[in-house]
């Protein structure tokens, strides 16, 4: 019986070890896959204002240059 109690505290300092590790790997994980979605939307939202103002765009650089 003494030689399990001198083993508990061990035990028992692992699986708080493996708990602190798996919640790290978890939020790693959750805030990379959150990441991605924002720069999708980000990326989705810049190509909606470049396919909507392609126009603009141009107008614009021609009118710096003609500024110029």
């Amino acid at each position: 019986m003494n030689h399990f109690l001198a083993i508990v505290p061990s035990i028992l300092a692992l699986i708080a070890f493996v708990l602190v590790i798996r919640l790290m790997v978890n939020s790693d994980r959750i805030e990379r896959r959150a990441e991605a979605k924002f720069d999708a939307q980000m990326k989705a939202e810049e190509a909606a204002k470049a396919g909507g103002d392609i126009e603009n765009a141009s107008g614009t650089e021609s009118e710096t240059a003609k500024n110029a």
